[in-house]
């Protein structure tokens, strides 16, 4: 009985459980804590990779930004080109430029993670259809051994130039005439040939290579004349000497120049565009007596000579004491006639007639555009654009255009998809 009672004693003494509840609670809460920091660690790395996933877009991304506006730049650096006059000038020079961007990568980020971040680019062209070209633009970038690319396309398009906007200078016609245009005789054209007609008419010709732009709907006006000049009231002739602006920094104005046989003017304009203002201008020569105009300035010196009246070029000789440069320029309210020998004569210049006529005999050659708004061109004459438009200076400003003016980065970019991971 006694060994009865000390049994169910033992059995109901609770002493120690508190240690056994405690040790499995202990064992329960590390098994949990161990899930949990299993779980963490997983998600960490996890975040960790999807971090820098994301990042090396980011880059990506941020160098296709960076490089296409470096492509808008060299589409319209090229397209400013004086050299550029054709498609295949442009597209050729473009192809050049592109492969130059591609050897230039971007590494201008912050080091991201102990990594320095770059990206790396390919311009590839996709497609053609006449003057467009479309290209695929792809921009990989890089953090440590991580990459992604994006791409881009694009299509850029060649438009022609009706003219160069370069301080007023108009280009590249030789001759463009708003309303009618003859080539008659045996003339020549070195350079691009417009017309507001439908036709050119005569049976001169245009050299290989030179375009002939019909039916232009652009008209152009006469420009307002200068005024606040100094007054000479006299007439002026050859064998002078004189400088414009050189008093009280002045343009000039005279009655009227006329240079007969075997003399000269020369007109000094140093380093300025300078102005004369005259009623009516007119050059005489007599076989070998040749009339000479000389314009005496350095590269940046122009003279622009505005005419009330008519411009008359029987023969003589027109051009700058610098060797093959265009330093004059007449502006003409009346009508031009030019008849001069290929033997003696020899015209640099820039004539400007947009509300009368130009006509122009014999077989004087002439270097320099000659726009107005008619042209009849006979004999055995030549014209010649510059070679080095951009030298030419401020010819004929505030006239009018011819064509839309240059083309803008609108035009010549289109389509421009957004950015894509590849």
């Amino acid at each position: 009985m006694q060994s009865w009672k000390k049994g169910k004693e033992i059995a109901l003494n609770e002493k120690g459980y508190t240690l056994v509840l405690v040790l499995l609670v202990i064992v329960v809460l590390s098994i949990t804590g161990i899930s949990i920091m299993g779980v963490t660690a997983t998600n960490v790395k996890t975040s960790s990779v999807e971090r820098d996933y994301q990042a090396v877009y980011y880059i990506a991304e941020a160098g296709a930004t960076i490089k296409m506006e470096e492509i808008k730049k060299a589409i319209l650096d090229t397209y400013a080109d004086t050299s550029v006059q054709t498609a295949d000038d442009f597209f050729s020079s473009l192809k050049s430029k592109f492969k130059d961007m591609e050897k230039v990568a971007v590494t201008d980020f912050k080091e991201t993670f102990g990594e320095p971040p770059s990206a790396e680019f390919e311009i590839t062209k996709i497609g053609s259809n006449g003057d467009t070209r479309t290209y695929e633009f792809a921009s990989t970038g890089n953090i440590g051994s991580r990459s992604r690319t994006v791409i881009q396309t694009f299509d850029v398009n060649w438009e022609e130039k009706k003219f160069i906007e370069e301080d007023g200078v108009l280009s590249p016609y030789a001759l463009f005439a708003t309303e009618s245009l003859t080539l008659g005789g045996n003339s020549t054209i070195n350079g691009h040939v417009g017309t507001g007609a439908s036709s050119i008419t005569g049976e001169g010709r245009v050299s290989e290579g030179y375009r002939i732009d019909t039916s232009v709907t652009d008209t152009l006006k006469l420009p307002n004349f200068p005024t606040g000049m100094r007054e000479n009231d006299r007439d002026l002739s050859g064998n002078q000497e004189i400088k414009v602006g050189g008093l009280n920094d002045f343009d000039e104005k005279y009655n009227s120049i006329t240079i007969n046989n075997s003399q000269k003017l020369t007109v000094k304009v140093g380093s300025q565009s300078r102005a004369l203002r005259v009623n009516n201008f007119t050059m005489n020569s007599s076989g070998a007596n040749v009339s000479r105009l000389e314009i005496d300035g350095t590269e940046t010196g122009f003279l622009t000579i505005y005419v009330d009246g008519d411009l008359t070029l029987n023969g003589g000789v027109i051009e700058p004491i610098l060797p093959n440069n265009l330093k004059v320029a007449f502006i003409v309210a009346g009508n031009a006639t030019i008849d001069g020998n290929r033997n003696h004569d020899n015209i640099r210049a820039f004539i400007f007639a947009p509300e009368s006529s130009i006509t122009i005999t014999g077989n004087t050659p002439i270097f320099g555009s000659l726009i107005a708004k008619r042209i009849n061109m006979g004999g055995s004459t030549s014209a010649h654009i510059p070679l080095h438009v951009s030298q030419v200076g401020p010819v004929f400003p505030d006239i009018g255009k011819i064509g839309e003016g240059p083309a803008t980065l609108e035009e010549l970019l289109t389509d421009v998809s957004t950015a894509r991971e590849q």
